[in-house]
């Protein structure tokens, strides 16, 4: 597990198969990535073996530092898969400014269970 702030001034290849590519992209630039491409895949996208080589054939070509992918396409990638550069997944925590509240909106719902 690394600090996303550690990656603030890294070169970085993305790629994203969810159903907002473009937030992810932001998020990264927001924490300092320099972003040097980004493949887009469709949400739910099941990916081959050939797009992996692609990711991996851009990244040495663009002599970036590192490969980042979200934790949801992380899951459905060829874990056997050599990659010649580091591949950072970025998870997600959803944190709610009202936490009291929602906590209280769930019990509430959860009665009626």
């Amino acid at each position: 597990k690394i600090d996303v702030g550690s990656l603030k001034g890294k070169n970085a290849v993305l790629f994203s198969g969810i159903a907002k590519n473009t937030s992810f992209y932001q998020t990264m630039v927001q924490c300092g990535v320099n972003i040097v491409d980004h493949l887009e895949f469709k949400d739910h996208y099941r990916y081959k073996k050939s797009d992996l080589e692609q990711i991996k054939m851009i990244a040495h070509k663009k002599d970036v530092d590192i490969i980042l992918t979200t934790q949801k396409d992380w899951s459905k990638l060829m874990h056997q898969i050599e990659w010649r550069k580091d591949l950072v997944v970025v998870g997600i925590q959803i944190q709610f400014e009202a936490s009291m509240h929602f906590q209280s909106f769930l019990n509430e719902k959860m009665d009626f269970i």
